[in-house]
């Protein structure tokens, strides 16, 4: 029975939360406030991993389309393959 309180109340939480995100007054100054913040201390960390995996990615990828010829490709290549890198980066997450 405690488990069904429980849940009970998470879900009445998560609606509250929802019916108060679209309530006004809209505090957009501070929600501004908190991505600058957050997004401004974690750029070292966002440009070196990125740098690392394009890095990587690029290594693996150059000598095989360069053996066919296809060295005009390695650009388009790597802007399709990042996002399904990363999206198994955050599926192994588990």
């Amino acid at each position: 029975m405690k488990s069904f309180e429980t849940i009970g109340s998470g879900a009445l939480f998560a609606l509250r939360v929802i019916t108060d995100a679209f309530r006004a007054p809209f505090e957009l100054f501070y929600v501004y406030l908190e991505v600058a913040d957050q997004g401004w201390r974690s750029l070292p960390l966002i440009l070196s991993s990125g740098l690392a995996l394009g890095l990587v990615m690029t290594l693996h990828t150059r000598t095989q389309l360069i053996k066919f010829g296809a060295s005009a490709w390695i650009p388009a290549i790597q802007s399709l393959s990042l996002p399904s890198k990363l999206a198994g980066m955050e599926l192994d997450k588990d």
